[in-house]
């Protein structure tokens, strides 16, 4: 076997004058060299990581991803030459998160999401567990551990779902903290498609408010918030399906929850003949405006913060999953949106199994 390909040399001079064509051949050698060394795998992707820095320190964010790209491709191509497979979980991961810095959630995380599989591949081949990984350590808001390298992200979100815990404990009367959602929900293996989807939602919904400040009563940002919100709901049908078992429609779930739970919202209020969970139904069909405001504000009769955020849940998902009606009631509420969907969500991870 002919000795190892000097990739450390190949890179210093790939960013000295660049030629791409030359350095994929000498990629193309080492991979033949390290078929399933997942650990030569990492070394290869890390020569690359002092210019990645290099780039974001002088704010060049776009050169980052795109040398990124064009590392992963050359990975891909030789994988597709040769039935190989390379762990690509260090690219992915740094990308995803030069993606997330620079805006763009969206690709950010379908790039963190492929670091995560690419452990999870490793973890069945025999390698260290995914969920000591920096790709699962990012999705659970794991910031202790050293090779995390995105911490300033994890503790930016961190904070923004601690105000919004603290905001559901003061609205709802709960007692909820981040240790005990993450241990409840975020670091549950069995739900890791449902938390890798919880914190994507809580990213985008952060992004959106961080740039829409001024510009968050158009017909169409309220569109926007009603999509976003869309996603926290799924993820609330996720959980309580969980429970529940997945044929049946949020409503339904709801509805079990409650009963479990003695939340009251199967029973009648004095003098109405309809369950809670039903008057908020015909409140919101009646007058949807008034009672979005309402709901909004906790300020429905003979309904506790709880059981508002409950009822409400089925209401605003279907509106916006059904629809494309812009609510005049959201103009410059979309804070109170996020925060009434995702006590929803606090409630059912505070209360549940």
């Amino acid at each position: 076997m002919s000795s190892a390909p000097d990739i450390n040399g190949a890179v210093q001079r790939l960013f000295g004058s660049p030629d791409w064509d030359a350095f994929e051949k000498i990629a193309f050698d080492y991979f033949d060299q390290s078929v399933s060394n997942f650990s030569a795998h990492a070394t290869f992707f890390e020569y690359f990581t002092p210019q990645w820095r290099q780039f974001c320190l002088i704010g060049n964010l776009t050169a980052a991803m795109d040398m990124w790209n064009k590392v992963v491709t050359i990975a891909r191509k030789w994988e597709k030459a040769t039935g190989g497979r390379i762990h690509k979980g260090t690219p992915f991961y740094f990308w995803g998160g030069t993606a997330i810095l620079n805006g763009n959630i969206d690709m950010g995380f379908i790039l963190i999401h492929e670091a995560l599989n690419e452990d999870m591949f490793g973890e069945s081949c025999g390698e260290v567990s995914a969920e000591k990984l920096p790709a699962w350590c990012f999705v659970t808001l794991e910031h202790e551990k050293q090779e995390q390298y995105w911490k300033s992200l994890v503790n930016t979100l961190s904070i923004f779902l601690d105000d919004r815990i603290s905001d559901y404990n003061r609205t709802c009367n709960m007692a909820l903290d981040r240790t005990r959602f993450k241990s409840k929900f975020l670091e549950q293996k069995a739900l890791r498609e449902t938390t890798f989807f919880f914190v994507y939602s809580l990213w985008k919904f952060k992004h959106y408010l961080n740039v829409t400040q001024g510009f968050d009563g158009s017909s169409f940002s309220i569109l926007f918030q009603l999509d976003a919100v869309l996603n926290l709901y799924t993820v609330l049908e996720e959980l309580l399906k969980g429970y529940y078992g997945n044929d049946k429609m949020l409503y339904a779930l709801i509805e079990d929850f409650s009963k479990a739970h003695n939340l009251g919202m199967t029973e009648c209020p004095a003098g109405a003949n309809d369950k809670r969970i039903d008057l908020a139904r015909k409140r919101f069909e009646t007058d949807p405006n008034s009672a979005i405001s309402e709901f909004l504000s906790y300020s429905v009769a003979d309904h506790t913060p709880v059981q508002i955020s409950l009822s409400v849940a089925r209401l605003l998902r279907n509106a916006a999953a059904h629809s494309i009606r812009s609510y005049p009631a959201l103009q410059g509420r979309a804070s109170d949106l996020l925060q009434i969907a995702l006590n929803a969500v606090f409630i059912v991870v505070e209360l549940g199994a």
